[in-house]
């Protein structure tokens, strides 16, 4: 019999192999695992120089690849820099002395920047459930696939570049509470400025076109390292691929280059002085002083800016309208926009133009709140002779009957009011001796349809056409173009204050009690969310504003 040289495999080998096979592919699940949690976590790319990384108050050692954690800020000194990857779609290059703070909540990645400067890199557009935002002290940028660059720079402006897309930019004036957006495309700029001393247009974006020469260091050293990304950003916005990458100048560079010094005139070889000549050059005629001159068309001064929406940023940062400057002075009809400018640069303080509505606006509150503390003792003494005529007669607030204050008119449950050319305006709606207004100019109290209408007895609403406004001794209640404002005589300082209410869409303003400072007053409730504040304004005008909370 044929003896059998191979073995059956013991039991223990069996074992062995099936535990090699389960090993294997659990390195397998953990190497797409471990790629997946990579694609989705914020990491350390790159870093040169001096970078730091702060968590819970504490600085931790930093590597490469070393992984970040919600809420954690990461710092670069002089002459460093560090690539930061948000997932693997989002990296942002933070530039030398600068610092950010991390922070990612499921799908959605918050970065502030509280100081220097980055370049953010978005290579696929974001899905409609994520979201991307860059945000300053003054602004936050919304990225939903693009490329750019944000930067505060020493003397507080901040400023968005975007080099490829397109950026949303919401300002905000923290101060004031005001909020302005805006679109910045790919090759233009946005400067952030803000304005403390005013309630409208306190925030004001320059918006400017980019040239090669403008573009910052740092943003062409990371366009030069990356080409796919170089091509892409002078596709977008029509840069010089060859000057960006240093193999050429720019047009403005070679002009530079190739203008040649201007050379005299004079004719040394064919020149003849005769001695008529020699007595007109020895005694010329005195000119005429020359009238300002206003620039030709198609020019801008130096430092102004035109806007997407086509006013103009002057370099003090403000905005002239030439259609509100074209419609306010009938003496102007006919000048083209650049003419328009040209001209309030020209003579518009000299003539106390105005450059906007806004500015125009506030003109007017002024002077209106000028004029009416003037006139509050005399109002407070009227309100007083009212008052006690009230007594005697029986209160006329409960729909007994009596004349409507001068010029207004009753019917169907509309107020109107007569105007210059012999007719009515609708101003409102009167119910159950509220008065909702919807236009005109009213001083408080009225007399309409037998009810007594004072401050308390008011509603006013985002409806209301601009230029409606309510007065009461030294207060004044303005509709402007997107919101209400409030003019008052503070006694505590002794001076004219005023701000804007930030009414929702269908919020009113309207009768009711607050508590503000510890005391509970009645009136006119405004809520100034934006800012903490709130305000009540009673019905002899008086103005009470304090914390929200």
């Amino acid at each position: 019999m044929e003896e059998r040289n191979s073995k059956k495999p013991s039991k223990r080998t069996i074992i062995i192999c099936i535990a090699a096979v389960v090993v294997a592919c659990v390195c397998v699940v953990l190497l797409f695992s471990n790629k997946a949690i990579r694609a989705t976590t914020m990491r350390m790319l790159r870093m040169e120089g001096t970078v730091s990384l702060e968590e819970n108050g504490k600085v931790k050692t930093v590597r490469e690849d070393l992984r970040l954690k919600n809420g954690n800020a990461v710092n670069t000194e002089a002459a460093s820099l560090c690539s930061i990857g948000l997932d693997d779609t989002k990296i942002v290059t933070m530039n030398e002395v600068s610092r950010a703070e991390f922070s990612q909540k499921g799908k959605a990645l918050e970065l502030n920047l509280t100081k220097g400067s980055l370049y953010f890199e978005v290579s696929k557009k974001l899905a409609s459930d994520e979201s991307f935002e860059i945000q300053t002290s003054t602004m936050v940028v919304g990225i939903r696939g693009t490329f750019g660059y944000v930067s505060c720079d020493e003397d507080g402006h901040e400023y968005v570049l975007t080099t490829d897309g397109n950026v949303h930019v919401i300002g905000t004036n923290p101060q004031t509470g005001e909020v302005k957006e805006i679109d910045v495309p790919a090759g233009s700029k946005i400067v952030v400025y803000l304005y403390n001393d005013r309630t409208v247009d306190s925030i004001m974006f320059a918006l400017e076109p980019v040239t090669e020469d403008e573009i910052p260091e740092f943003v062409i050293a990371r366009l030069q390292e990356n080409e796919e990304l170089l091509d892409k950003v002078v596709n977008d916005t029509g840069w010089s691929k060859p000057v960006i990458l240093g193999e050429e100048e720019s047009d403005e560079d070679a002009n530079v280059e190739d203008e040649e010094p201007p050379t005299s005139s004079f004719d040394e070889e064919n020149a003849e002085v005769t001695e008529e000549s020699e007595e007109t050059l020895s005694e010329p005629e005195p000119e005429p002083e020359p009238e300002p001159e206003l620039e030709p068309q198609g020019t801008l001064p130096a430092g102004v800016v035109r806007n997407a929406d086509g006013t103009f940023t002057l370099a003090d940062g403000t905005v002239f309208d030439p259609d509100f400057y074209r419609s306010q002075y009938s003496d102007l009809t006919g000048m083209t926009d650049e003419e328009l400018l040209n001209h309030y640069l020209t003579y518009g303080n000299e003539e106390e133009r105005s450059a906007n509505q806004a500015e125009q606006d506030q003109k007017d509150a002024e002077e209106a709140a000028k004029q009416a503390q003037q006139n509050a003792h005399d109002d407070d003494d009227d309100d007083d002779s009212s008052s006690s005529s009230n007594q005697q007669n029986g209160d006329p607030g409960q729909n007994t009957g009596g004349n409507n204050s001068e010029g207004y008119s009753f019917s169907n449950g509309t107020i109107s009011r007569a105007n210059d050319q012999g007719g009515t305006d609708p101003v409102g709606t009167l119910s159950n001796g509220v008065f909702t207004v919807t236009a005109g100019s009213h001083d408080m109290p009225l007399l309409l349809n037998g009810n007594t209408i004072n401050i308390s007895n008011i509603i006013l609403s985002n409806d209301a056409e601009p230029g409606t406004e309510i007065n009461k001794g030294s207060t004044r209640i303005v509709k402007g173009d997107a919101a209400w404002s409030v003019s008052y005589y503070d006694e505590a300082t002794g001076q004219m204050e005023s701000f804007l209410g930030d009414l929702g869409p269908n919020v009113p303003w309207q009768n009711g009690t607050a508590n503000i400072n510890g005391t509970s007053y009645s009136g006119l409730v405004i809520s100034y969310a934006m800012v903490g504040k709130l305000c009540v304004i009673e019905d002899d005008g008086t103005v009470h504003v304090g914390d929200m909370g």
